[in-house]
């Protein structure tokens, strides 16, 4: 009688075998962040040589195992030679005309970038294409920087109204052009002050009727303000043109005037810049905090409303050649753009605010005839003309996810693909990063973010916090969270960034090598910090008193480290000291032990020890075998990062005793000369509490010992059982048996005389066995890279070529799926028995077998 269920096992891993095979290579992705806070220039010649030097360095990171580098922004910046490339001005300008910087502060104009030149970055991108690499670059769309003034009416509006947040008070000039001579009696009031705290809301007045119309002065020789001052007849008289007067708002609703005498007629230049009043000393304040002009009397008259508020929203360039557009920006482009617009406060938890203007001007990204089409050909431009090969989106939390999501789409594909990308979301909040991830997939893109929450984990780590507790990065980070986690290929994971590395409290201080062991051991693609890396000493921007430098050496463990992950680590991680029954339960506070699975090729997986104990080596039992991964059952591990040939071998049980000496790490794997082989036995039919178990004439398969049997196999096939990647001596002649054990431990040896076998000399093997007589049955187990969501379609076909039955036809995501054909047709009616071929086709993959169906 034919048996009425058949099962066919797809293990779809991912779909599509071009998408598959670059998430295939993601797991081993390592890059660089390929610079550090205001790296080297010769600013005296104008002569910018960061390219150059990252050029020369392209062959040693291509060795070392890097897949790619993250390059800073590549335009010209509004602080010309000094500029990191934040303070992004010229889109355009790579490095190729002669412009911004400013004189009077002492910055010149230059045409090379910080960086170098533009033929340089185009030599230094095209090096590393050379070596298979690829080049990621900084992209700022949220803001720019370096505009010139011009009268800007709604911010004006948005200032009179006394919005919240204010606009950068200290940015704008008031200016009334062409005052004729006479007495002008200015009144100005303060808003969105702290009116508790009166040292708080000093400001400083510059007033300039003889200098340039949008200068106010130097603001010299600075005097007091006095009362009586609240207008109506009091005021104070101005110093002088181009000086200063101190002054508070001593409460809400205060005026204070000053008279300004013009002897001929002029353009009066006013700016108020917030204050702190330490005891008479000013310093500066928040330019959150609101002063604004109410009143401008002259001869009785208000002349307020020919008074031009204007901001630095004015912007025009260089003549641009080859074919480049030729720019100009003014206010309405920028927040706020009309009497209707508004700006936000940094809101709460690190929401997404794409009116928030902490940077620069703030383009208005949700405009769609200018800003978005203006940035996407940009975008568009710089991919073609440099060749980057993916992006590094800058400060995302300033603007909407549909706008970067479209920004995305829009970008050249490469290999048909969306290029690599991961936005700057700098957050401890999980969620916040989660939905972004999930609002840039709905609107079409992808994209990765760094994983913020992990570092500050490590950081503690390796800072060596006092009470830090080793069982913590049990599920730190995005991508082993229990309720927000984010797919490992859309998470980057980092020690250290350009952001952090300047700030002397954010630090990383020591121990950086424990951080490196974690990251490059774990799921996500692992960024190295150019300054580890090359042992640069960090220097505090702020503070050039404070500084630190990696630990001698830390080159050399991330190369090693580097080399375990592309040798031995693919697919998931499991922490042992949370699920593998750790003993003694008491190290956990300071070890934390996880196995990564590998492949089923040539990577056996491997197994991290970190241990932030500060005197002692500490060894601990787990449990190695995790539940539908090869097992490391009687294997002998030995210690890859020690250099002394250490080695534990795995009980019987699946019990390993592992160590990593104080406040360092040990990774641990199977010997890389063995072979995988994949055993099955079909027919196995089992009573209730049985599983099968594989042993054999090898220490590896137990030398006969049914304690030491390995299993129990997989069922998912019943009465098919399997294992996969069983690791064995190559060129080995082994014998083997398949065995029933129940929970009591007693055995029922499989009939017959052993299995012979010989392991081959290098690549994988399986071997198939059948306990009993055949049943009617088909099974296929077989790996496809990852990949994304792609249509799929799986159909059982007769010999004659004519279709029997559809078993999937529609799109599957990422993962296992099984699939079971029960014997009939689409119309319900059973087959006969003969030869049957069942087709996969997932995106551009297909894969063809044949089946024997029996009565």
């Amino acid at each position: 009688m034919m048996k009425r269920q058949l099962s066919v096992f797809l293990t779809l891993v991912c779909l599509l075998l071009a998408i598959g095979s670059r998430q295939a290579q993601a797991q081993n992705d390592v890059m660089m962040q390929a610079f550090y806070w205001d790296v080297p220039v010769d600013a005296t010649n104008l002569n910018g040589s960061w390219y150059d030097s990252l050029e020369a360095k392209a062959a040693a990171l291509q060795a070392a195992g890097f897949t790619a580098i993250w390059t800073p922004p590549p335009s010209k910046g509004a602080f010309s030679i000094y500029d990191m490339g934040y303070g992004i001005y010229d889109h355009y300008d790579l490095g190729e005309y002669s412009q911004k910087g400013n004189v009077g502060d002492g910055i010149p104009a230059s045409t090379e970038t910080r960086f170098g030149s533009k033929q340089e970055l185009l030599d230094m991108i095209e090096e590393y294409h050379d070596r298979g690499m690829e080049v990621y670059a900084d992209i700022v769309l949220n803001h720019i920087y370096g505009g010139s003034y011009e009268s800007n009416a709604p911010v004006k509006n948005y200032i009179e109204e006394e919005n919240y947040p204010s606009y950068p008070t200290s940015q704008i000039r008031w200016v009334l052009p062409n005052a004729a001579a006479g007495d002008y009696y200015i009144q100005l009031s303060g808003f969105n002050l702290d009116w508790n705290t009166f040292a708080s809301r000093g400001y400083e007045l510059r007033i300039s009727w003889t200098g340039s119309a949008n200068d106010a002065g130097p603001g010299t020789s600075p005097v007091w303000e006095s009362e009586p001052n609240g207008g109506g007849g009091q005021f104070n008289t101005f110093p002088g043109s181009g000086r200063a007067v101190y002054g508070h708002a001593d409460s809400q609703g205060d005026v204070d005037e000053f008279k300004v005498t013009l002897s001929s007629t002029a353009t009066i230049t006013i700016q108020i810049i917030p204050k702190y009043d330490n005891s008479g000393t000013m310093n500066w304040a928040s330019d959150d905090n609101g002063y604004r002009i109410r009143a401008v009397w002259y001869n009785g008259n208000n002349q307020y409303s020919g008074l031009q508020c204007r901001a630095l929203t004015s912007f025009s360039y260089a003549t641009h050649s080859g074919g480049a557009p030729q720019w100009t920006w003014n206010y309405a482009s920028f927040h706020p753009v009309d009497n209707s617009d508004y700006l936000q406060d940094q809101g709460s938890e690190d929401a997404i605010r794409p009116n928030w203007m902490l940077f620069g001007v703030d383009l208005n990204t949700f405009d769609t005839g200018t800003v978005q089409p203006r940035l996407q050909d940009w975008g568009e431009w710089l991919t073609n003309t440099a060749g980057f090969d993916g992006y590094r989106l800058d400060f995302v939390r300033g603007m909407q996810e549909a706008f970067i999501a479209d920004w995305l789409v829009a970008m050249p594909l490469k290999n048909g693909q969306q290029r690599f990308a991961v936005g700057e979301y700098w957050t401890q909040h999980k969620y916040r990063l989660k939905d972004w991830v999930n609002a840039i997939s709905n609107n079409g893109a992808a994209c990765s973010v760094f994983d913020f929450p992990l570092r500050e984990d490590l950081k503690r780590m390796c800072n060596a916090e006092p009470n830090f507790n080793m069982a913590w990065l049990n599920h730190s980070g995005l991508i082993r969270d229990q309720s927000n986690a984010v797919a490992a290929n859309r998470v980057v994971t980092f020690l250290e960034n350009h952001d952090t590395g300047k700030e002397h409290d954010k630090w990383l201080t020591r121990d950086r090598d424990m951080g490196y062991a974690f990251i490059l051991f774990a799921q996500g693609r692992p960024c190295v910090f150019y300054s580890h890396y090359f042992e640069v000493q960090q220097v505090d921007a702020g503070n050039s008193s404070y500084t630190t430098g990696p630990e001698s050496g830390l080159k050399t463990k991330i190369n090693q480290l580097i080399g375990i992950r592309k040798r031995y680590l693919e697919g998931g991680m499991e922490v042992l000291t949370e699920i593998g029954n750790p003993y003694p339960s008491s190290n956990t506070a300071d070890v934390f032990i996880a196995r990564r699975e590998g492949n089923r090729s040539n990577k056996p997986g491997a197994i991290l020890v970190l241990n932030d104990h500060s005197s002692s080596t500490l060894s601990t039992w787990v449990t190695a075998n995790v539940s539908g991964w090869p097992p490391m059952t009687n294997q002998v591990l030995k210690n890859l990062t020690s250099g002394s040939g250490e080695t534990a071998t795995v009980q019987g049980d699946g019990r390993v005793s592992v160590f990593a000496p104080a406040r360092g790490y040990a990774v641990w794997s199977i010997d890389t000369t063995y072979v995988p082989i994949d055993f099955t036995v079909n027919n196995a039919y089992t009573n209730m509490g049985e599983n099968i178990y594989l042993v054999g004439s090898i220490s590896q398969l137990g030398g006969w010992d049914t304690g030491k049997a390995i299993g129990p196999l997989e069922a998912s096939s019943y009465p098919t059982w399997k294992v996969f990647d069983v690791y064995l001596p190559p060129s080995t002649s082994i014998q083997y048996k398949f065995i029933k054990k129940d929970g009591s431990g007693n055995v029922t040896w499989e009939p017959g005389s052993n299995h012979s076998y010989t392991t081959p000399s290098s690549g994988t093997g399986s071997v198939t066995n059948s306990w009993g007589t055949a049943k009617a049955n088909a099974d296929d187990s077989f790996d496809v890279p990852r990949g994304e969501s792609v249509a799929t379609r799986l159909v059982v076909y007769n010999a004659m070529g004519q279709i029997v039955r559809t078993l999937v036809d529609g799109e599957r995501a990422p993962g296992a799926y099984r699939v079971r054909w029960d014997g009939r047709n689409d119309l319900g009616e059973t087959v006969t028995a003969g030869v049957y071929i069942y087709r996969l086709i997932a995106g551009d993959f297909s894969s063809e077998m044949k089946m024997l169906v029996l009565r």
